[in-house]
């Protein structure tokens, strides 16, 4: 029996060791598969079959920003947030599509998931059921990776295909791309529009559908091209019976990259059936286009240099207001029409060309008239013949009356000031609308501390009314004119310029940032003219930065007094630097930009930047321009200073408002503190719960926070336009995003602002147009929040 208990005993103990090992075995290979899962470079979630995360690795941590220990347990929802790329809605939760179909789910193309720091990945990949050898599921294990820069490629690909496509079906000309053999591969919709009585072109011979024949043609500038392997021209006829008689035909051949053989070719074709037959029309009424451009509306004049002989005709005469017959036919009879300030210059223009060194001679210069007037003259020329010696001998031209002309240009001038005024007059009215707003509400609340009662309600009220048409003054233009030569004075350079490019930029989302110089010196300016210049540079600034940025302004003085620069007489300058962050000037705009009519906007008249470089010549200072694509642009000044000593400060600093706080939970996004403190005090007196933001950014910031918190804000009033920041029409795309439910109003000063006028395409529910009362404020919560 001992010997029984004994062997018992023994087989008991290996039972356990056993059952010890297998545990050790069981917890290592557990071991092992966590290790191997945290370390798969894709990303891993594995849930129950609740869809609550039971294991994440590594990479699921990075993408979707929670760690495990904190996810564990929680809802995939929560967790794996995924939206649709392109309509941004939610998509389908994989755990319960993998529950419902128990097989495995692809994700479906353009899923983006949303990290828990707002971060946007790409993702694709499977979710599969977790399954025992029974079939039976335990779960879902959940296997995606990070795929943005292959999406971005695959996306920028396809969009590249698209846009060279469409930019080969926009050309013009006629297009088609031939094998080798002459066989049509492919047309521009050009060709399937002027050969349209045989489609389909595609693999059918080039000459049989162009030319009607059944060989190559006579020239063939393809075959030629597949010879030489370059590029080859000809001229050749179009298909029989059509209006197509000629073509202009350019062969480039289609080159392997390796092997340098030819591919294909691209055949160019140009109609050229009106050019051939203007080209006759022309050969055949040559004489009589001469015998037109004597009549034409231009006086002429033919100057034989040698005997200085000047033959005019009789519109040139009439032209000065005399007779043909009353006309010395001398070179001193038009040098003596000419007005003394111009003739230096024109004559200087004439010795440049008689001397060959400009192509042709053109001036714009006035001429007096018989009666004593003055015209304006373009007076344009060019040396017909020269002798051997290459000197000239007869020099011809013609004379144009653009008085009329010179005379809209001054008128476009003075419009030119009235834009910039409108553009002054708009943040004016923005700035003016805060400050109205401050008004109303502090009387509201006024209002609210008072019994009904109380004899000082009617004096409250009358300020209302009185407010109001303040408010209506603001949607008045203001405007001014001044212009001619410069009324010098002592001015304070610095704050004329703080005061103009904070007015012109008041309501837009540019930031100026003023580099003053301490110390600076005066100048010795215009005051009117100076606020033109900076106000057209700051406009020019503004239009350039549509998405906002920071203006910078640099002034600084600069002794010239014994150093050469730019042509400047000696002296003491301020130097003026202003550079934006805008979309830039290209080169071969560059060097016209301040070339009267000249400019790139469509609802520009050339005027502005023509405009500034007068007046700064006009004070005796300089400007120039630098430039490059997509970095920005840099206006350099120099203005002449005054000899005086630095002129005292006159702006005033502006006190700041109090701050205050609210109940039915309101956030309230304004750049403005007084704006926000008077929304404050209005809410809180309704009995709201209040609190503010300054742009877009801390606004999202504050109702994510509020979201995750579980206390909701029930309403937000965003402002549209934030200097320098994110302002409300951005700002609700990403609140939309994070709560599709959330409720906005829209706020702002400007109440022709295109989204005030279609607040709910943005997203908004309501607007409240500043400034506004409290009884509109509640009105429009009332009916937002439904109360």
């Amino acid at each position: 029996k001992f010997i029984e208990f004994d062997r018992m005993a023994e087989n008991a103990n290996k039972m356990l060791r056993d059952k010890i090992h297998a545990r050790q075995e069981l917890l290592g290979e557990r071991e092992r598969l966590f290790v191997t899962i945290r370390s798969i470079g894709d990303a891993v979630i594995a849930t129950d079959t609740s869809g609550r995360v039971a294991l994440m690795n590594i990479v699921a941590e990075q993408l979707t920003g929670w760690k495990l220990a904190e996810a564990k347990g929680q809802s995939l929802n929560k967790i794996f947030t995924i939206v649709n790329a392109k309509t941004l809605k939610k998509a389908q939760n994989p755990v319960a599509l993998v529950l419902k179909h128990r097989k495995i789910i692809g994700l479906t193309n353009h899923t983006m998931l949303i990290a828990k720091d707002g971060a946007q990945y790409q993702i694709a990949d499977s979710a599969a059921p977790i399954q025992d050898s029974t079939g039976k599921i335990s779960g879902v294990v959940l296997v995606f990776r990070d795929v943005t820069k292959e999406y971005k490629m695959r996306e920028e690909l396809l969009n590249n295909e698209q846009f060279l496509n469409s930019i080969f079906e926009s050309i013009q000309d006629g297009i088609s791309i031939l094998n080798p053999d002459l066989t049509i591969r492919h047309v521009n919709g050009v060709m399937n529009k002027w050969y349209a009585s045989n489609l389909p072109l595609e693999g059918k011979k080039c000459f049989s559908c162009y030319h009607g024949t059944n060989k190559p043609c006579d020239p063939c500038p393809t075959l030629r091209c597949l010879e030489s392997g370059k590029t080859e021209m000809n001229i050749v006829p179009g298909l029989p019976g059509s209006e197509i008689k000629w073509v202009e035909l350019y062969s480039f051949p289609i080159k392997d990259d390796k092997s340098g053989k030819i591919t294909g070719i691209v055949e160019f074709i140009r109609d050229i059936t009106e050019r051939r037959q203007a080209e006759e029309d022309l050969r055949e009424n040559k004489e009589q286009l001469e015998l037109a451009l004597k009549g034409a509306d231009l006086g002429t004049w033919n100057w034989d240099i040698p005997t200085g002989h000047v033959v005019f005709n009789d519109r040139w005469a009439e032209m000065m207001g005399y007779r043909l017959d009353e006309i010395d036919p001398h070179l001193s009879t038009w040098e003596k029409l000419v007005h003394p300030d111009d003739l230096p210059a024109v004559m200087s223009i004439v010795t440049d060309h008689l001397e060959g060194r400009t192509p042709i001679y053109q001036a714009e210069v006035r001429m007096r008239t018989k009666s004593g007037g003055w015209k304006w003259i373009l007076d344009t020329g060019k040396v017909l013949t020269r002798d051997k010696q290459g000197k000239p001998v007869r020099f011809a031209g013609t004379h144009l009356d653009i008085t009329a002309r010179k005379r809209a240009e001054e008128e476009l001038q003075k419009m030119e000031k009235l834009k910039s005024v409108g553009t002054l007059a708009g943040g004016i009215a923005h700035d003016f609308n805060n400050i109205l707003m401050s008004l109303f509400g502090n009387i509201s609340i006024a209002k609210l501390e008072l019994n009904k009662d109380h004899p000082a309600l009617k004096f409250l009220n009358e300020a209302e009314k009185s407010m109001n048409r303040a408010t209506r003054l603001t949607n008045q233009l203001l405007t001014f004119a001044r212009g001619g030569e410069p009324v010098k004075e002592n001015v304070p350079l610095d704050e004329l310029v703080e005061d103009i490019v904070r007015f012109d930029l008041s309501g837009s989302n540019v930031k100026p940032v003023f580099e003053p110089a301490a110390n600076l010196w005066p100048a010795k300016v215009d005051k009117g003219q100076m606020q033109q210049v900076f106000s057209n540079l700051t406009i020019n600034a503004n239009q350039a930065m549509p998405d906002g940025g920071q203006l910078y302004i640099n002034m600084k003085n600069e002794d010239l007094s014994e150093k050469s620069l730019f042509d400047l007489k000696p002296g003491k300058y301020i130097k003026v630097t202003v550079r934006d962050e805008g979309t830039g000037i290209g080169q071969k705009h560059l060097e016209r930009i301040f070339d009267p009519y000249f400019t790139t906007k469509q609802e520009g008249n050339g005027l502005g930047l023509a405009t500034t470089y007068s007046i700064v010549n006009r004070h005796g200072g300089h400007i120039s321009v630098e430039s490059v694509l997509g970095k920005g642009t840099v206006f350099t000044l120099h203005l002449p200073a005054s000899e005086a000593h630095r002129l005292p400060k006159t702006g005033q600093a502006k006190a700041k408002p109090s701050a205050t706080v609210q109940n039915a939970r309101i956030l309230v996004m304004d750049d403005e503190e007084m704006i926000r403190n008077i929304a404050v005090q209005i809410l809180e007196k309704n009995g709201y719960e209040v609190q503010t933001a300054e742009d877009g950014k801390q606004t999202i910031e504050m109702y994510s926070q509020a979201l995750d918190s579980g206390e909701p804000f029930d309403a937000v009033i965003m402002d549209l336009t934030i200097p320098g920041g994110m302002g409300g029409e951005a700002a609700i795309k990403e609140i939309l995003i994070l709560d599709p439910k959330a409720k906005c109003i829209v706020s702002s000063g400007y109440a022709d602002d295109r989204i005030m006028a279609n607040f709910t395409e943005y997203g908004f529910k309501d607007i409240v147009s500043k400034p506004y009362t409290l009884s509109l404020l509640q009105e429009v919560l009332s009916r937002v929040l439904g109360k």
